[in-house]
């Protein structure tokens, strides 16, 4: 998908989505359940963040909950965006229960799984989450801790552990205890791993998983993503990402897109505001302003994070 031996291919035009559709609502919420990490990984600038760390309370995240459910309970919902949820342990199942209960179709959770624990599987089936996406992008230990390598050594992971867990969810899915749960197992393709990712696809072919392929994002200007190399001149396409997906801070406050990741910039507030007032206030200018390829303005100037919206899916029989 993106490597050529130990390096990672540049990606093409052509392999940027497009889409024109102003959408009256956002298709995506992206919801900052938690900000705040026990990995300081290679590719996300967490450990650099200088906006508070937190939990989003309870009572907050109903509220953004019914928004979507009152309007279009297809709306996808993904958490988090800067944090890993396993750090305040099994709470995250309170949130997941709230949003399953007012029949949202598309629940989403992205984890490291280093914190997560079996115990709380039985949890996690009530909880009916639809899918869980594993940070994992390696397929030994070496690649593994030279990702998320750090002078504090809580903060490096347990490869054998976050292994072990999957495994314990894919027994568990495979016994039928999880029957609507996708297992999706990440590989970020980076200079680190570039060579790994044959080994990675043969690792868990077979597995039940569903693999997910996709280069490393920017975040803005944060992290170095040289295989995002497309000219500026070559751009043509309005952002995937600001014309699809709403960014919300676990204080609630609206971020345009993940190149806002440390509160640089907040377009709304939905503590106050609706989801669709946010959504068609200034972000709708600034969709505008892509769909007549003006991206001459913060953060989508100096941005890249444009070309990297299309992953590579592939799904494992068990």
């Amino acid at each position: 998908m993106a490597t050529v031996g130990t390096t990672v291919r540049p990606v093409s035009i052509e392999s940027v989505p497009v889409n024109r559709d102003l959408h009256a609502f956002p298709r995506v919420v992206i919801v900052e359940v938690v900000a705040g990490c026990n990995l300081a990984c290679a590719m996300c600038p967490e450990k650099t963040m200088t906006r508070p760390r937190g939990l989003m309370p309870l009572a907050l995240f109903q509220r953004i909950v019914d928004d979507i459910a009152d309007t279009d309970p297809t709306i996808e919902l993904w958490m988090p965006i800067m944090g890993e949820v396993f750090m305040h342990r099994d709470r995250v199942f309170d949130y997941i229960d709230y949003a399953k209960d007012r029949a949202l179709t598309s629940v989403s959770l992205n984890s490291n799984l280093v914190l997560f624990r079996p115990a709380w599987i039985d949890r996690l089936a009530g909880s009916r989450l639809d899918r869980i996406v594993v940070g994992l992008d390696a397929a030994t230990e070496s690649t593994y801790r030279a990702i998320r390598a750090d002078p504090n050594p809580r903060r490096t992971g347990n490869f054998a552990r976050v292994e072990d867990n999957i495994r314990a969810l894919l027994r568990a899915k495979a016994a039928g205890r999880l029957p609507h749960l996708e297992i999706v197992l990440q590989f970020i393709v980076q200079e680190a791993n570039a060579s790994e990712e044959d080994a990675f696809r043969a690792r868990w072919a077979g597995s039940g998983a569903t693999l997910k392929f996709r280069h490393k994002l920017g975040w803005g200007v944060a992290i170095p993503a040289p295989a995002l190399a497309l000219k500026r001149k070559m751009r043509t396409v309005p952002c995937p990402w600001l014309m699809r997906t709403l960014s919300v801070h676990w204080t609630g406050q609206v971020a345009q897109c993940d190149a806002r990741w440390d509160g640089a910039e907040y377009v709304g507030d939905l503590n106050r505001q609706t989801i669709r007032e946010v959504w068609m206030g200034d972000l709708l200018r600034r969709r505008k302003r892509h769909l007549l390829s003006d991206f001459d303005f913060d953060p989508c100037r100096d941005c890249r994070d444009w070309q990297c919206g299309r992953s590579e899916i592939v799904e494992t029989a068990s």
